[in-house]
């Protein structure tokens, strides 16, 4: 059984097949991945080691940095807390001036409200985690120092 093609599809048959033989056999192979030099710009190759940065802390010297590193983070976000924590109190003051008829919040001050807390607790959440990171590596610079 034999199959009847039409004119337009025969064409874009052969312009398919001329497109086919025109395109050279090396793009279509996959890109070398190597040294930055080799690889192009748009890969999402993983980098090599030493294009890496940021290494693990082997040192104890390392360890004491990066303790000091999260203690300062963690004071960080206990200020930023304490900030939000003073102007949610401001906020507090300022719509207990002008009381709603209704006796409830205000809408402004129920979304004000609800942002900051949720701010405070995840700033607080992170002071938190910072400690625990801070300690970790203390504890690996002990263990390091043979203590």
């Amino acid at each position: 059984m034999t199959m009847l093609i039409g004119v337009s599809q025969r064409r874009t048959i052969l312009k398919l097949a001329a497109l086919a033989l025109a395109v050279p056999a090396r793009a279509l192979q996959a890109p070398e991945v190597g040294s930055p030099e080799k690889r192009p710009a748009e890969c999402a190759c993983p980098p090599s080691d030493a294009e890496r940065t940021t290494k693990a802390p082997l040192t104890v010297e390392e360890h004491l940095a990066l303790v000091e590193r999260y203690r300062r983070k963690a004071a960080e976000y206990r200020k930023e807390a304490d900030e939000h924590r003073k102007m949610l109190a401001g906020y507090r003051r300022d719509a207990a001036v002008f009381p709603n008829k209704s006796g409830r919040e205000f809408p402004w001050f129920t979304k004000l409200r609800q942002r900051c807390e949720g701010y405070i607790q995840r700033a607080d959440a992170l002071a938190d985690e910072a400690d625990r990171f801070a300690e970790f590596h203390r504890m690996r610079a002990r263990e390091l120092q043979g203590e």
